[in-house]
């Protein structure tokens, strides 16, 4: 899959550059959003991808995962928090441990979180305050 990766990033032309750091580009078609990020990714960035809504987070993940396999691109999932949900909050402890940690070593990552999961502050339980 590395190949294509290589083929999509020798065609895809950010506009205007990155100068900005931001790039929005809505309704990307098929694997598309994954390649565009993937391709964006390097040791000096992380790329946030945010969908729509889970279904659309959980397509982009398992796209990203198969065409980075064989690349040093890791790819990290921010789903929302649902009550009673520990595998979710643990992912998103384990992003937030990732993006914490990024700067003392960088390397190509992608967040890939729905908006609903974007919005959420991060809460370690019910009587505790947002994680900052």
């Amino acid at each position: 899959m590395k190949a294509v990766l290589e083929a999509f990033a020798k065609l895809f032309t950010p506009p205007g550059g990155l100068a900005g750091g931001r790039l929005s580009l809505p309704s990307q078609t098929g694997a598309a959003d994954a390649c565009l990020a993937a391709t964006l990714s390097n040791p000096n960035r992380i790329v946030l991808v945010v969908t729509d809504g889970l279904p659309e987070a959980d397509r982009v993940v398992d796209d990203l995962r198969v065409l980075t396999a064989d690349t040093p691109i890791r790819v990290m999932e921010f789903p929302p928090l649902l009550d009673g949900d520990r595998s979710a909050l643990g992912l998103r402890i384990k992003t937030i441990a990732a993006l914490r940690s990024w700067s003392l070593s960088p390397y190509p990552m992608v967040v890939v979180a729905s908006f609903p999961a974007f919005i959420a502050p991060l809460r370690l339980s019910r009587n505790s305050g947002p994680l900052r």
